[in-house]
């Protein structure tokens, strides 16, 4: 049985596009909670495009490879050196 490890970049999690873009959710509802001018600025209607586009561009930006996490492979094998 093999044992679990995280993957290689799990600590760079907060540098994801999609981390962002994600995040930008619950910022933006909180907003239009506390803030009314931001809730009669923006309509229920374009709040809900707002949010699904997020989503949508969050889902796509995870698939992304990005070189900023981009973490070389462990070899198993030391490294020959001549």
């Amino acid at each position: 049985m093999k044992k679990i490890q995280p993957v290689d970049n799990w600590r760079l999690w907060y540098r994801k596009w999609s981390f962002y873009f994600i995040g930008a959710i619950p910022v933006i509802t909180a907003a239009r909670e506390f803030f009314p001018e931001i809730k009669d600025a923006l309509s229920p209607e374009a709040y809900k495009v707002c949010m699904t586009g997020l989503s949508v561009v969050g889902f796509i930006a995870s698939q992304i490879k990005q070189q900023a996490l981009a973490v070389p492979p462990i070899t198993d094998e030391p490294e020959k050196q001549e």
